[in-house]
C-alpha cells in the first residue's frame, strides 16, 4: 500500500470517528466498540471488499457480516463517507 493510500484511509477513518462521536452525544451509542473497529471497516469497505454504491444489486459483490451490533455507528459512518447513504441521515 502506498503512503498516499495510507494517508487517504487514515483521513477517512478520522472522519468516521467524528461521525461516531457525534452519534454518541444522544447516549444511544457504544462509543468504544465503534471507535475500536473504525480502521478495520474503513480498510475493508474502501480498499478490500468488492462493494460500492454502484454495485449493491450485483450478486457477485462482496458481503460483510458484522455480528457485533455495537459497531453499527462505525458502519454507518463508513457508509456515509463512501456514499452508500447521505451524511444527513447521521444527524
Amino acid at each position: 500500500m502506498t503512503s498516499d493510500k495510507k494517508k487517504e484511509l487514515s483521513e477517512l477513518a478520522l472522519r468516521v470517528r467524528e461521525h461516531i462521536v457525534r452519534l454518541s452525544t444522544d447516549g444511544g451509542c457504544f462509543t468504544g466498540a465503534s471507535l475500536s473497529c473504525a480502521d478495520l471497516l474503513v480498510y475493508l469497505y474502501a480498499d478490500f471488499l468488492n462493494v460500492h454504491p454502484g454495485n449493491l444489486t450485483d450478486p457477485e459483490r462482496d458481503y460483510l457480516f458484522l455480528s457485533k451490533g455495537h459497531d453499527v455507528p462505525a458502519l454507518y459512518g463508513v457508509f456515509a463517507e463512501l456514499g452508500f447513504m447521505p451524511k444527513e441521515r447521521l444527524s
